[in-house]
């Protein structure tokens, strides 16, 4: 690693705030990116072309949700079996815990499937089905294991509703009864759960709300809690979005609650009376049994990270305009490729960097460079400590690593000092400098790229997001090119602090750019001041004020690049309508449009609350040379503008139609305009 003392705080300063040579040596230095020198609230390239960044991002455009993210004390993981009856291995569990299945009848089907090269098909009219000995079974509910807690996960589209129908049971009937878990569908058309007790002699019968359609896709998530009797049953469409309302209670049972059994794991059937019955009829894929309780959010999550298509995200992108985008690297382990590889006990080694996600990364930021995209790395989530839930999967979590690393030092099961850098685990901040090292050598030579340190640190992140910037920057200093760094707002998830502190800590760092995440920058945000490039995004504060779509050109006009937080892969948003999102993604694309055609270099914005030179208090102007107003009113009301009396050309633009309405040349000066529509209206006098 690269000693950060020998190239001085001074020279970083430089690098920074002037765009100053770096030393001089066999390598030939280029800053494809720099901060602009007369405005720099925007970069410029190497063309000395001003830069204005807008764009979105989602979950899944670097990682894809994973299904194996846990690891528990014991080293072994949560997932105790994954099938997705690909049509080459319809049997195979690929999930490395061997639960293979013995098939009766079932085929592959490949022309109708969710993910992979297909989904298995069961036939009533045959019948089909798959099953595993309890002998040969390794997870919840097994006869002779402890761990009665358990969730089952598939996805099914049901042929018909001929009757009753099993997609997974571990019951058998003959000469006696051996319930023990039955995920079903009731001839109704609603997801059934049977609980089993009395020694397997009774079931305890659950039913969702929500009527199924056959020839429909639904996730389904059944899970069962023994420490409780807490169940749940959690359906979701082929969006991800919410079926109903999630069906959950506790069980009554009896003192021993569930009882386990040593009949057969089956999917598509059970046993009733000594004879196979109940067939299931359509199709499944991917279906997963974990040994907990999968949360609501946690099903959402996997209904909705399908398989991400990184090409027609691109294509989504550059459709509305859009420019920039946020690659995420998470820092646990429900994102894959992972960071970090996984030890022969199933725990992550946090020594051994995952080649596959560096070249992941490397394929998009190539793949976005060629149309057009530049791509905001982030490198860290510190923020991934603000809950317990997330510090359970966490990398540092001793128990989820083989380098006995420990980032929860003060043991309260958060893990904030994994990003404090006083007092500093050196181990943590060796690793996370590796980790740097690796990103910067893969992905150097790529003029399209911008770090970003981490998302949304504790205020106690501060300092090392300072100390991590400041490696970043020397490190990169020993490579051919220099990219710009961001800091990303800092929060007070401890309530320790004020959270306006945040603006003062990214100000204060050596970053070429920050990202604000007070409130206040949700409605109508304070003009950038120009001391770094701010890339104002939606999701460090979300709590835009009406009409939201406008949202965009409210943050242009007051000298910040605005980008989304998308709900592309997460179904449809809540933070805002549909529609409203649709708006935020156009509104972008023509903020760009008019920052490339206006003298946006050397155009300051006008402060909230002045009224000059414009009464609405959204302008970014060169006084007598250019201006653009915003009039945000969606009736198109008469607004008072302060100009220099002379002749411009002129364009008024309806962003809500997305089309110039008018444009030509005529003499402007001071006064009430009226605006020649009823909509929303952005104003472009330049001077003739």
């Amino acid at each position: 690693m690269v000693d950060q003392g020998t190239i001085s705080r001074k020279l970083q300063l430089q690098r920074t705030k002037t765009g100053a040579d770096t030393p001089t040596g066999s390598i030939t230095r280029e800053k494809p990116l720099v901060v602009n020198a007369i405005n720099p609230r925007y970069f410029q390239d190497f063309n000395g072309s001003l830069v204005y960044l807008t764009g979105s991002h989602t979950w899944g455009n670097l990682q894809d949700y994973d299904f194996n993210f846990l690891v528990d004390t014991n080293s072994t993981t949560f997932l105790k079996a994954l099938w997705k009856f690909d049509s080459a291995a319809l049997e195979t569990d690929p999930s490395g815990t061997g639960k293979t299945l013995t098939n009766s009848g079932v085929v592959g089907e490949t022309s109708n499937h969710i993910e992979g090269t297909g989904c298995g098909n069961w036939e009533l009219g045959d019948p089909d089905y798959m099953y595993r000995t309890n002998a040969n079974w390794v997870g919840p509910w097994k006869s002779d294991d402890a761990v009665k807690t358990g969730s089952v996960c598939a996805w099914i589209k049901m042929e018909s509703l001929a009757g009753t129908m099993i997609v997974f049971s571990k019951f058998d009937s003959g000469s006696t009864y051996k319930f023990s878990i039955v995920c079903f569908i009731w001839d109704s058309g609603k997801a059934g759960f049977g609980l089993g007790y009395n020694s397997g002699e009774d079931a305890e019968w659950k039913t969702h709300d929500s009527i199924l359609s056959t020839g429909t896709w639904y996730h389904i998530t059944w899970s069962y809690n023994n420490s409780d009797k807490s169940y749940a049953i959690r359906v979701r469409d082929e969006d991800g979005d919410i079926v109903g309302t999630d069906k959950t209670g506790t069980a009554t049972l009896d003192a021993n609650k569930l009882t386990v059994t040593d009949s057969p794991v089956r999917i598509g059937a059970y046993t009733e009376d000594g004879s196979l019955a109940l067939y299931f009829d359509g199709l499944i894929d991917r279906m997963a049994v974990f040994n907990r309780v999968i949360t609501s959010y946690e099903s959402t999550l996997m209904a909705q990270s399908l398989p991400f298509d990184w090409d027609e995200y691109i294509t989504f992108l550059t459709g509305y305009g859009h420019n920039y985008i946020r690659l995420w690297a998470v820092d646990t382990g429900e994102g894959t490729p992972h960071k970090y590889s996984i030890d022969v006990n199933g725990k992550w080694d946090v020594t051994s960097i995952n080649q596959s996600l560096l070249d992941r990364l490397a394929s998009r930021v190539a793949s976005a460079l060629a149309a057009g995209m530049y791509v905001g790395i982030n490198l860290f989530m510190p923020d991934s400590v603000k809950a317990t839930s997330d510090w359970a999967i966490h990398y540092f979590n001793e128990d989820n690593n083989s380098n006995s690393i420990d980032g929860d030092t003060n043991d309260d099961n958060y893990g904030y000092e994994t990003y404090d850098i006083t007092p500093e685990i050196t181990d943590i901040t060796d690793e996370q400098k590796a980790w740097i090292e690796a990103v910067v050598d893969e992905v150097n030579a790529y003029d399209n790229v911008l770090w970003e340190i981490g998302n949304e640190g504790d205020w106690s992140s501060a300092g090392w997001q300072y100390a991590m910037i400041d490696y970043l920057i020397a490190y990169e200093l020993t490579k051919p090119k220099q990219h710009p760094v961001i800091m990303s707002s800092v929060m007070d998830w401890q309530d320790t602090h004020d959270p306006d502190d945040s603006l003062l800590l990214a100000e204060a760092c050596n970053a070429d750019a920050v990202g604000f995440g007070t409130a206040t920058y949700g409605g109508s945000p304070t003009v950038a001041a120009g001391t770094k490039v701010s890339i104002l995004d939606v999701d460090h504060f979300f709590n835009l004020s009406a009409p939201k779509g406008q949202w965009p050109w409210r943050a242009f006009m007051r000298g910040h690049n605005p980008i989304l937080m998308d709900w592309y892969t997460y179904g449809d948003p809540t933070a805002w309508t549909v529609a409203e999102q649709e708006e935020m993604r156009d509104n972008m694309g023509f903020t760009k449009t008019y920052a490339d055609k206006i003298g946006l270099v050397n155009m300051i914005p006008q402060a909230s609350g002045t009224g000059t030179p414009s009464e609405t208090n959204y302008c970014l102007y060169n006084t007598g040379q250019e201006y653009l107003f915003f009039q945000p009113d969606a009736g198109g009301a008469n607004f008072e503008i302060v100009v220099t009396t002379k002749s411009y050309d002129y364009e008024w633009f309806n962003i809500t139609t997305g089309a110039v309405h008018s444009s030509g040349t005529s003499e402007w000066s001071s006064g009430d305009i009226d605006v020649p529509f009823n909509a929303p209206a952005v104003l472009w006098l330049k001077e003739a």
